[in-house]
């Protein structure tokens, strides 16, 4: 059950990662020279390998529900991956970067420590995953689908932590 649980976790949060980028990909590699502090034509051959890494993880994590050493290769890629960009935002944060990165789509926020946390908990998600994939990874098919579920719906909660921090954030008086 956890391992189909971090696999469905880490498939819906890089498929919303590379969806969102696909949707609009003008939005993220416009980001890149502000966030990134790089050349535009850097950013422009950028942008897309970073959305072609971020599918690159799809097929193994999929792959990987049936033949753990494709799971592994999947929770390494995402882990790999996750660094990365855990590494990115560290920096833009520490150069005070305001502009949004627009990493999971438009977002107006510009990155922060909910980021940090977002990746830290996927990075999790990834490292559990590789741990327990392997002889006992194929559980009964009921299992498989509650874990999916679970999966899935702390994906949404961890990507949309700013969503939810919105959320869940008093009103001011005279804010609405």
């Amino acid at each position: 059950m956890l391992a189909s649980a971090t696999t469905a976790a880490l498939l819906v949060a890089f498929g919303m990662s590379a969806a969102a980028k696909l949707a609009d990909p003008g939005a993220f590699r416009r980001s890149l020279p502000a966030t990134l502090g790089i050349p535009p034509l850097r950013a422009t051959r950028l942008a897309p390998v970073v959305v072609a890494a971020e599918l690159a993880v799809l097929p193994p994590l999929v792959v990987g529900l049936w033949w753990a050493p494709a799971a592994l290769v999947g929770f390494a890629l995402a882990g790999a991956l996750l660094v990365a960009f855990t590494a990115a935002l560290a920096s833009m944060i520490r150069r005070g970067v305001t502009e949004p990165c627009h990493c999971f789509g438009a977002q107006d926020s510009p990155p922060g420590r909910l980021d940090l946390v977002r990746n830290g908990l996927l990075l999790a998600f990834a490292a559990t995953g590789f741990l327990v994939a392997g002889p006992a990874f194929a559980a009964p098919g009921i299992e498989v689908a509650g874990g999916a579920l679970l999966g899935v719906a702390a994906a949404l909660l961890v990507v949309r932590l700013d969503d939810l921090r919105w959320m869940l954030s008093p009103v001011l008086p005279g804010s609405g």
